[in-house]
């Protein structure tokens, strides 16, 4: 399984999105030096994982179908 990537805050306005906005037009790499070490980032743009109608639908039906299925259950093990 994939592990999550880590969000960072970057204000719109800094020199460092502006690095990386004109990054994802030309390919090419920055270089962020943190003063101890520089960091060669290449950038790839992502968008936020949305969900389809079919699979909203999906999972409302999957959901409707386990409405219940619990009656009477009092501890589960996981």
């Amino acid at each position: 399984m994939a592990e999550a990537l880590k969000h960072i805050p970057v204000s719109p306005d800094s020199e460092l999105a502006r690095a990386l906005d004109a990054a994802k037009s030309t390919g090419d790499p920055i270089a962020v030096d943190t003063g101890d070490i520089i960091y060669e980032l290449f950038v790839s743009r992502t968008q936020p994982a949305t969900p389809s109608d079919v699979g909203i639908a999906r999972s409302i039906a999957g959901i409707k179908e386990a409405a219940g299925s619990w009656k009477g259950v009092e501890r589960l093990d996981c």
